[in-house]
């Protein structure tokens, strides 16, 4: 999918390739619900009524943010109920604790 962001209160259905995998769905794409873009698919269903769609709603991926230089270098430390944050210098952060 693009980067595409819809207005507020507005989306877009797009046809899917589906390619070798009948259950991906027929449409995709996103809506704008007050400033929340949530995914949109959708499949063609045949029903007593004729066809109708089929849609599921889910919330866009959110990347993790990229943590800074200090919380890197900051653990937290668990003592009974309370909880201490301790810093450590990159050369006093043994081995197997790094990335």
């Amino acid at each position: 999918m693009s980067d595409y962001t819809p207005k507020e209160n507005t989306g877009t259905l797009h046809r899917n390739d589906k390619g070798d995998n009948p259950a991906r769905p027929d449409y995709r794409g996103s809506i704008n619900v007050n400033g929340d873009v949530l995914r949109l698919a959708a499949w063609v269903k045949d029903g007593t009524a004729g066809k109708y769609l089929s849609i599921a709603v889910d919330r866009q991926e959110q990347r993790a943010p990229v943590p800074s230089k200090d919380d890197i270098g900051a653990r937290l430390d668990h003592d009974g109920d309370h909880a201490k944050r301790e810093h450590y210098e990159d050369a006093d952060v043994p081995e197997d604790e790094l990335f």
